[in-house]
């Protein structure tokens, strides 16, 4: 069967939604901050945003890897094949998203080794970062269950998860900020209540879209040393591809900082 221009189009616009979701989280977070007029609070989601974003960026593959896998299973119309393109990667996503919440301590040290904010930023940085922290293992499970019907061509789903959850996202921020004043508490609370329902809405979706019963393919999944080899070796050169990329936008911030600086000295003056 030949795919057309829109068949692939419609595949590959959700896949983008899901890729700008997370940065735009970030985004509406630090503009409404941004209307309380303070520029403590707009450094500190801003320098929180970033961390958070830096950790997904480097995991990213979740969702790229389980789209591909999902494609294939269904591809052979393997139902078993199927349930583990999904349940592997769903266990090894909340390990790693479980080691974030673990490890924030020593994330939070060693971005502050980095970004170095003054004291009245770090300390609304801190706040967000430690509320968004909590979100990490439903982010990154959001990965794979969106990759998943993506490979299973359900386009609309995603769409509609995604859209949804950015919307939610919103009127939270707005109520959060505005009516009871919670400041940057207030934009990461209603963000991670956005990234739990997203991820409660993909489970639904993936449950009753799927043509297995999860309950009976769990104990058929095994995740051994050769199985968590081939994932994460199926997955290196994108995570080595991040990499790059972080480092590469890390550096032109410090080069390009100065030449920032000046322009917004000139500008104001």
């Amino acid at each position: 069967m030949r795919l057309s221009h829109n068949d692939y189009l419609k595949i590959a616009f959700p896949f983008i939604v899901s890729t700008v979701t997370q940065p735009l989280l970030g985004a509406v977070d630090t503009a409404v901050v941004g209307q309380l007029g303070m520029a403590e609070l707009i450094g500190g989601v801003a320098i929180g945003t970033v961390i958070m974003n830096t950790l997904y960026w480097l995991f990213g593959f979740f969702r790229v890897s389980t789209t591909g896998q999902s494609a294939i299973a269904l591809g052979k119309n393997d139902v078993q094949e199927q349930a583990s393109s999904l349940l592997r990667p769903f266990m090894l996503a909340l390990i790693v998203g479980l080691f974030f919440i673990l490890m924030q301590p020593l994330i939070w040290q060693g971005a502050m080794l980095i970004i170095s904010p003054e004291e009245s930023v770090a300390v609304h940085a801190k706040t967000y970062f430690g509320i968004m922290i909590y979100g990490a293992p439903f982010v990154l499970l959001n990965y794979v269950l969106i990759g998943w019907l993506m490979g299973q061509a359900k386009a609309k789903a995603t769409l509609f998860t995604q859209v949804f959850g950015n919307v939610l996202n919103i009127v939270l921020d707005i109520v959060f900020v505005y009516y009871f004043d919670l400041g940057v508490a207030g934009v990461a609370y209603a963000s991670l209540i956005a990234q739990v329902t997203t991820f409660a809405i993909g489970t639904y979706l993936v449950i009753n879209t799927s043509k297995f019963s999860l309950r009976e393919h769990i104990s058929m999944v095994k995740m051994s040393r050769a199985d968590l080899g081939v994932i994460m070796s199926s997955n290196m050169d994108l995570l080595l591809r991040t990499v790059c990329i972080l480092v590469f936008f890390n550096m032109m911030a410090r080069v390009g900082s100065s030449s920032v600086q000046m322009f917004w000295q000139q500008t104001l003056s």
